[in-house]
């Protein structure tokens, strides 16, 4: 196995003491989100360092060093680090949402132990759901269908406790 990727989430700012939520994270290359919308917020990034590929609605867009952009709710978009080295991005979600944070951390989290695929997405299906269903992100098409299933395993993950055991092993848990 080739050398395990961690990617580091801090919260800026986190909805429990402001009205959004700010979160600093690192794409590493090749990661990526499928094609998706968060219903309940808007989400902006600002290139910190590097590049990003950003695809909104039926635009692509190259975001480098200093570029911002914001995808308001219920805005089809991905994003892609198609280049060889990491990009730092800030991360703003108005109206701020606690779960969305808890998601990111679990990504976090999931990379610190090895639980991250090449692409940026978790290896084990019960994580996989977890996330889809704290960040509020909606799928496109065919992968639609299959999350009233991810959020019945979700529920039950976090019912059981295990999104608290997994976010103890982060230090930036709000």
């Amino acid at each position: 196995m080739g050398k395990v990727q961690i990617r580091k989430v801090k919260i800026l700012k986190s909805v429990s003491k402001h009205p959004y939520s700010e979160i600093l994270l690192r794409i590493f290359p090749g990661e990526k989100t499928p094609r998706h919308f968060h219903r309940e917020f808007s989400e902006s990034f600002r290139i910190i360092s590097g590049a990003l590929e950003l695809d909104v609605g039926d635009k692509t867009y190259i975001l480098r060093t200093g570029d911002e952009m914001t995808i308001p709710a219920d805005e089809i978009h991905y994003f892609h680090n198609i280049w060889s080295e990491e990009c730092m991005v800030q991360v703003r979600v108005e109206m701020g949402n606690k779960n969305f944070e808890k998601a990111l951390l679990l990504l976090s989290s999931l990379h610190a132990s090895g639980w991250i695929a090449k692409d940026g997405s978790p290896r084990r299906f019960k994580d996989l759901a977890l996330f889809v269903y704290l960040n509020n992100s909606f799928s496109i098409g065919v992968r639609s269908w299959f999350e009233p299933f991810l959020w019945y395993v979700a529920k039950r993950a976090i019912a059981k406790g295990y999104l608290e055991e997994q976010l103890k092993a982060h230090d930036d848990v709000v």
